[in-house]
């Protein structure tokens, strides 16, 4: 989860290959491959571009929810 200015930080991952992905409900997931290596910091920057429109979570048979439970 991002702070309220959009940074985040992760800690403690190993070197090595990694596919660092974000999501949003409002946007397309995006992704990047970073290599970590020595022990050193990262800095990788997305920028997400809203969808035109927000789609709601489907059930697992790919139907709406019901308005009540």
């Amino acid at each position: 989860v991002t702070a309220d200015d959009g940074k985040y930080s992760i800690d403690g991952l190993p070197d090595g290959d990694f596919t660092l992905r974000i999501w949003s409900e409002y946007a397309d997931q995006l992704e990047k491959r970073i290599v970590l290596s020595g022990g050193q910091d990262l800095t990788e920057d997305f920028e997400a571009t809203s969808r035109p429109q927000f789609e709601q979570h489907r059930n697992k048979f790919g139907k709406p929810y019901r308005d009540k439970y």
